[in-house]
């Protein structure tokens, strides 16, 4: 039988690797800032009513201070109210969401307002369109 820490990781990669192709998504570059690029993968988009249900990639410039170089974020965004949390991730040593994952929560956040002119808004314009 395996350690519970080692069923819950190996649970929690297949989860990862099995949404929304995850493993061969092609991501598409929302913005960029002088720390990271930020990327969707719109082939993950679901919807449902104003809500739209959704794969993110934040790949890092430089190691963050964990020494982690990216992180997959399976995200909600509510259209109509502008507003956007984040339920699962998962941070990995390499860039793109490569190598070893290093890290992982699945507590969902509570749900922020996206003000203007931030990274939240730009993914708003994509996943709210799509």
């Amino acid at each position: 039988m395996l350690p519970m820490q080692t069923a819950f990781r190996l649970i929690v990669i297949l989860l990862l690797l099995a949404c929304s192709g995850l493993a061969r998504a092609e991501w598409e570059r929302v913005t960029e800032t002088q720390e990271m690029s930020l990327y969707v993968a719109p082939s993950s988009i679901t919807r449902n009513g104003n809500t739209r249900r959704f794969w993110q990639l934040s790949d890092y410039k430089k190691p963050d201070g964990n020494g982690d170089r990216s992180a997959r974020v399976l995200a909600e965004y509510d259209c109509k109210r502008q507003r956007t949390r984040s339920l699962k991730w998962a941070y990995f040593s390499g860039p793109m969401g490569s190598r070893e994952m290093t890290a992982w929560r699945t507590k969902p956040e509570r749900w922020l307002p996206v003000e203007p002119g931030t990274l939240g808004q730009s993914i708003g314009r994509l996943v709210c369109g799509a």
